[in-house]
């Protein structure tokens, strides 16, 4: 028995003509691709519709159960969840790039010494924040920063702070008792 040798340089040349060929026939080749699919899709359907329909369909031996109990817990959490999401919310949460302002207590010695540096004399001297704060060498916080400062001193929620003159006036008379405890 004689074993047929493929040429590749046969194979190489069908292949490069068969798109042209397939073209020059489209109808043919329409016709043709719509039969494989028909094909295709009846022995799908045979196979999932005709036989499934002849398999025994296997009943369950006790009915499915509705568990109170886990649904009931379940229920619970998602409660817990959407109580701290919404929560979460309403939280005012602290800029991690702002100094925090520090209650310091120091001794009477500790204090004449701080109050004799010319620098805190200077402060004291000021009679805005613009000034206190280019005294110090910094410059004056946003608005925002500001109403840090202002809940952080105990003078009211950061939300009531919006920078108007009384209240410049009164977070620099706070900022000046910092200097002077």
């Amino acid at each position: 028995m004689k074993i047929p040798k493929f040429k590749i340089k046969e194979i190489k040349q069908f292949l490069k003509k068969l798109p042209r060929t397939l073209g020059k026939r489209s109808f043919l080749t329409f016709l043709g691709l719509l039969l494989i699919a028909l094909i295709f899709s009846g022995f799908i359907f045979y196979k999932y519709s005709f036989l499934a329909e002849k398999e025994k369909l296997e009943v369950l031996e006790k009915p499915l159960k509705f568990n109170e109990k886990v649904y009931q817990e379940v229920l619970k959490i998602w409660q817990e969840k959407e109580k701290k999401f919404e929560e979460a919310n309403f939280k005012k949460y602290p800029n991690p790039f702002q100094p925090i302002l520090e209650e310091k207590k120091l001794s009477k010695e500790r204090t004449e010494e701080l109050l004799s540096l010319p620098l805190i004399q200077e402060l004291l001297k000021t009679s805005n924040l613009y000034q206190f704060y280019t005294t110090k060498g910094e410059k004056l916080f946003t608005i925002g920063e500001r109403s840090q400062i202002w809940q952080e001193l105990g003078l009211g929620q950061s939300e009531e702070y919006q920078g108007t003159y009384s209240q410049n006036i009164k977070l620099l008379e706070e900022l000046k008792k910092e200097l002077t405890p």
